[in-house]
């Protein structure tokens, strides 16, 4: 028998709050901050180091908030929504 904590998702909060800070900000210095060819490549490649990753978040948290016989549905229906988007 396992711990308690062992079918808990990851802590992923301190993740996320510091990726909320900082992505708005180099995606801000893309399109707005007059940059040179290396300053804008230096904030798209922040930028995309700094993208939230929401979809795997969602996909760690979502099996504790759904039953297991529709864990196959869910993650159905979050692959066909990815595709949409």
């Amino acid at each position: 028998m396992g711990s308690a904590h062992e079918n808990q998702p990851p802590r992923i909060r301190p993740v996320l709050i510091l990726i909320a800070a900082t992505s708005p900000a180099t995606l801000m210095a893309v399109g707005v901050v007059p940059l040179n060819g290396w300053g804008v490549v230096a904030a798209a490649v922040a930028d995309g180091l700094t993208t939230s990753p929401i979809q795997a978040a969602t996909r760690t948290i979502t099996p504790a908030l759904v039953p297991a016989f529709q864990h196959t549905a869910l993650y159905s229906f979050d692959a066909i929504s990815q595709e949409i988007v």
